[in-house]
């Protein structure tokens, strides 16, 4: 009886020393690591770029309000049409800086502040600038207090100031 008992244990004892081990070789984990590091990147990269084209075109970033600021003269809907802003726009295709160049362009335009207010507002801060004197040179031109002189040709002049 005694050896039938030695010789199950023998049989379901292994020898450790020629068992595979369980872990793969460092061979196969170094390859792993470097494609872990190209594909990441990647994926991050096409991930954010699909991110960005949805963000951009999604409806709830467009100009649903554009509030405008101004202190003499003009219409909201004037200063909204030399901006070349929209409601319906994309809050992403609006570029403060290209909006302001727009507004300065005109003559009577002194400063102008343009600022997105995330996600549906615009908001348009216009000062124009305040004739002190009128100046006959090639027609009628206005002068301001800065010394500068603008014309505006959608209005009457104004035949009070001094020449």
């Amino acid at each position: 009886m005694k050896r039938l008992w030695r010789r199950k244990t023998t049989r379901g004892r292994e020898n450790r020393r020629l068992a595979p081990s369980a872990r793969p070789p460092r061979s196969y984990w170094y390859r792993g690591l470097m494609i872990f590091t190209i594909v990441l990147p990647v994926g991050l990269g096409l991930g954010w770029s699909a991110l960005t084209r949805y963000a951009e075109q999604h409806p709830y970033f467009t100009v649903q309000e554009i509030v405008v600021e101004e202190n003499l003269g003009f219409s909201q809907d004037d200063v909204q049409e030399w901006s070349g802003v929209k409601v319906g726009m994309s809050m992403w295709e609006v570029d403060p800086k290209q909006v302001e160049n727009r507004l300065l362009a005109h003559s009577w335009v002194q400063a102008a502040q343009v600022r997105r207010d995330f996600p549906q507002r615009l908001h348009i801060a216009v000062s124009t600038r305040r004739p002190l004197a009128i100046v006959l040179h090639d027609g009628l031109l206005y002068l301001d207090e800065t010394g500068v002189c603008f014309t505006k040709s959608e209005q009457k002049p104004s035949v009070d100031l001094p020449y």
